[in-house]
């Protein structure tokens, strides 16, 4: 039978993988000014499509071929990978920039609380008239004033 995967949003896969790698960055060693993974940050890609219950090539296709490009400016790259060490030995290390990460994921959170206010005013608004509605239905109809 085939597992049923979950597709998450953008903001679902920053989300988690700030969640997952904060409290290792910046990674300092002592007598060193800057962190050692300053401003990139290796990920597991397998480890967040499990805590996302999704497939981990869906995930990497995400951060790669969407995020990377929508959020990469100039000189500043979002998401690298690498396939060599620098002694030339091969190696695959996932990397994201974790600065602009947090940026990105402040922005979309503002947005969805953009989106989000205005619909839970409306709503309660909505329940205010129907509360209205309500009230006088009863007076008219069961209290007959």
């Amino acid at each position: 039978m085939c597992k049923k995967y979950k597709l998450p949003t953008d903001r679902e896969i920053l989300k988690t993988i700030y969640e997952m790698y904060a409290s290792e960055y910046p990674k300092y060693i002592e007598g060193e000014v800057r962190g050692v993974n300053d401003p990139f940050v290796p990920i597991d890609i397998w480890e967040i499509a499990d805590k996302l219950h999704a497939q981990p090539e869906l995930i990497f296709g995400r951060i790669y071929y969407h995020l990377n490009p929508k959020y990469s400016y100039d000189k500043v790259t979002f998401y690298i990978v690498s396939f060599r060490d620098e002694n030339d030995n091969e190696i695959i290390k996932k990397s994201i920039h974790f600065p602009l990460l947090s940026s990105i994921l402040a922005g979309l959170n503002e947005e969805r609380l953009k989106f989000f206010t205005p619909i839970t005013i409306s709503f309660l608004a909505f329940l205010v008239a129907a509360s209205a509605v309500f009230i006088s239905g009863y007076k008219v109809f069961w209290l007959g004033l």
